[in-house]
């Protein structure tokens, strides 16, 4: 049986990215008629925000949040969350923007992307929802926004995010909520203290959606006698209505984890990665009353659950870099506590994400620096359909890669063309503005410069419009 089930579901396996593209952090969702993937890319030596649009016949790549690694404007370097009204998707995302005095390092605020998914995959709008404070010598010390995490009820959107404020050597710590339209704009912004700001840190939210309104989980340390509480913020039409914790979780949260949620009708389950980095603490609870069950998954690592087909079903990378399932019944409780194998490869896991449309849960991987998909039906196995496509050819393919010698031949897709070129290191410094011979419409030979030592670089195609580029390694 374990066997059947191995071959099965890897068979069903297909790519949605290929090297030399780099990802960190990946987030699933549902939109009308497919899903999203997007994810923070580092193809271009610096934090970047690409997405897939999916359905079960085809994919379609496109950018989110760019920036050329030579402007200084900013790094995109969070993996960004993901919301959607029918075909109208919110991505949001944390910026870590350089300090002028590079002494005082980074500030990290949040920006937002609205994009019409499926349809055009055209960026609609672009801003920003928090600005940050860079530091400040001899006097406060900067605050940072981080983790956001996002979700939808239909008509309105909750984001919550994690506020860090830097004080006098002191760190005090928030949870930010915003009541968001789908456009991104801020209805309004709740704030949420620890019990005490001086001797207490509250740690990354999750959100979910409930029939009339949100929940809001962050949990709560107490820095004087180890005291690890959970809150739990209800909200309706915008507003939070009511506050419960719960009291003396037998969990160590002494780091930032990923914390995730899902919910059936009025119940609820969530999941946070445990410090010892190897297991995970869940939480089941019913509104409005805390809690239902309290259980760990050990061996269990960045565990997601999704609500599908009546139940949950929590997703996590083994121990041995697999992906395992557990599910839980609402109404009997766990099922399959020793975790039932879905993804199990030879080579190792770091990421994943899931989403449900009523019909399959789609879940999402990466996997030696490519994304990677798989379709399954209530019993964790394959469905039967035309797997999804990968993109032909990034927008601009160098072949031979790795290149000898000094001369690179690219081939262009990009839909203007170019009017010069240029090569960055990998610290995003530029090399040299290359000369170049055009073999036809949509190839290139480049010359790069003689003094070019080996090592990983990037080559930038400008046209009037944009810039795009791709990875190249000079051997």
């Amino acid at each position: 049986m374990f066997l059947s089930l191995l071959t099965i579901v890897v068979s069903a396996v297909f790519p949605i990215t290929q090297t030399p593209w780099v990802e960190k952090g990946i987030s699933v969702g549902k939109v009308s008629g497919g899903f999203v993937v997007a994810w923070q890319d580092l193809r271009n030596g610096e934090g970047e925000i690409y997405a897939s649009f999916l359905t079960d016949k085809d994919t379609k790549l496109f950018p989110v949040a760019t920036a050329s690694p030579s402007s200084g404007e900013g790094i995109y370097f969070s993996c960004p969350t993901f919301a959607s009204e029918g075909n109208h998707g919110l991505f949001v995302y944390e910026v870590y923007s350089s300090c002028l005095d590079t002494d005082f390092g980074y500030c990290s605020s949040i920006d937002y992307t609205t994009v019409d998914v499926g349809a055009t995959n055209e960026v609609i709008a672009a801003g920003g929802l928090h600005g940050c404070q860079c530091p400040t010598m001899g006097y406060d010390y900067g605050f940072w926004y981080t983790k956001p995490h996002l979700v939808s009820s239909g008509r309105y959107m909750l984001l919550a995010s994690l506020n860090e404020t830097f004080s006098m050597g002191v760190v005090y710590t928030s949870i930010v909520a915003d009541l968001l339209k789908p456009n991104g704009q801020i209805l309004y912004t709740h704030n949420f203290l620890p019990t005490d700001p001086y001797t207490s840190l509250v740690m990354p939210p999750a959100v979910t959606s409930r029939r009339d309104g949100f929940v809001l989980v962050y949990p709560e340390l107490a820095l004087t006698n180890g005291d690890r509480d959970l809150a739990i913020v209800y909200f309706y039409n915008g507003q939070a209505v009511s506050t419960k914790k719960t009291i003396g979780l037998d969990w160590d949260l002494s780091y930032h984890p990923i914390p995730e949620i899902a919910s059936i009708g009025n119940i609820f389950l969530y999941t946070v990665g445990l410090s010892d980095g190897n297991s995970t603490g869940v939480l089941v609870f019913e509104y409005p009353d805390v809690p239902a069950d309290i259980f760990t998954l050990p061996d269990a690592q960045r565990a997601f659950p999704v609500a599908a087909f009546g139940k949950f079903y929590i997703f996590y990378i083994s121990a041995d870099d697999d992906i395992y399932a557990v599910r839980y019944d609402p109404q009997t409780g766990l099922i399959d506590s020793s975790g039932v194998p879905v993804i199990i490869t030879p080579e190792p896991i770091t990421e994943l994400s899931a989403a449900f449309d009523g019909e399959k849960i789609f879940l999402s991987f990466v996997q030696n620096e490519d994304i990677y998909g798989v379709f399954l039906d209530s019993d964790l196995q394959e469905i039967n359909n035309n797997p999804v496509k990968r993109d032909a050819e990034p927008l601009i393919t160098i072949n031979p890669n790795p290149i000898k010698g000094n001369i690179l031949k690219a081939h262009m897709r990009i839909p203007e063309e170019p009017v010069g070129f240029e090569v960055y290191d990998a610290s995003g410094r530029t090399i040299s503005t290359c000369k170049l011979g055009l073999l036809n419409g949509s190839e290139v030979m480049i010359e790069l410069p003689g003094s070019i030592r080996p090592g990983v670089y990037f080559l930038a195609a400008k046209t009037r419009k944009k810039i795009y580029r791709t990875l190249f390694i000079k051997m």
